[in-house]
């Protein structure tokens, strides 16, 4: 016969990081920046000339909303390899 057992969780003291809270007050002030508010990747992905672009050098000129609120990193990867 089978039987389920159901244990007792342990209780554990909750961790904190500083990558759990938010990055700006500011950026929650509008739901189109509500989602860049955590420390996440975040991909802006459609079809050509859809306004990716446009948007992403409106929102990083804009001196109230991304100003100090972001810390960009660019990674490249050029794994080139001739065919032999």
């Amino acid at each position: 016969m089978i039987s389920i057992k159901k244990n007792l969780a342990p209780i554990l003291p909750q961790c904190k990081f500083l990558c759990d809270g938010k990055l700006d007050k500011k950026l929650d002030e509008y739901e189109l920046t509500q989602f860049l508010n955590a420390h996440t990747t975040t991909l802006f992905v459609g079809a050509p000339k859809s306004g990716k672009t446009s948007l992403l050098y409106s929102l990083f000129k804009s001196k109230k909303l991304l100003c100090n609120a972001l810390k960009i990193y660019f990674y490249f990867n050029l794994d080139i390899q001739g065919d032999q």
